[in-house]
């Protein structure tokens, strides 16, 4: 497809890159498709973890904290604090799908994700209903956002592995 488009490294000025969590092979895949395209060609990287990358989604900044949650296609649920600037709190933990992960989502003042999809029909969910905000699913133009900034690596950098199951 490439040489049917006649697309060479020297097309693009820089590339956006989402590092984990994710599932091992997709993720894996795209980073060893970036290193080969580009091994001989130098390029800005901009790296993105899926929780920044959902961040990018919400239509403005909130003050207090935020939870993201994101489906591990399991029995459980991934979740992320973030602060108001969409940097990372503590670390990412999965957390079985019952009413304890209501009560944790309680404590947050916005909750977002795809996550969000997977426990609106709980019971619990009317509780947190009114925190949740979209975005529930990923898109690119959200990397183009002008309230969230990174610096560009010269190099990809080092994968987030996937979730560990419960």
């Amino acid at each position: 497809m490439a040489k049917e488009l006649k697309v060479t490294p020297k097309n693009f000025s820089s590339l956006y890159l989402n590092y984990g969590p994710a599932r091992f092979t997709c993720i894996r895949s795209c980073h060893s498709l970036m290193k080969g395209y580009f091994i001989h060609h130098p390029i800005k990287i901009y790296a993105y973890t899926i929780f920044e990358h959902f961040y990018l989604g919400l239509k403005k900044n909130h003050p207090g904290s935020i939870g993201c949650i994101i489906d591990t296609n399991r029995r459980d649920i991934g979740l992320q604090a973030m602060n108001s600037k969409g940097k990372a709190i503590g670390n990412f933990q999965t957390v079985q799908i019952n009413e304890d992960l209501i009560n944790k989502l309680d404590d947050y003042d916005v909750i977002m994700g795809n996550g969000i999809n997977k426990i609106k029909d709980m019971d619990g969910f009317l509780s947190i209903q009114k925190k949740c905000l979209y975005p529930f699913s990923l898109k690119s133009k959200f990397l183009m956002k002008n309230h969230y900034t990174k610096k560009p690596l010269k190099n990809i950098p080092r994968i987030i592995y996937p979730y560990s199951p419960i």
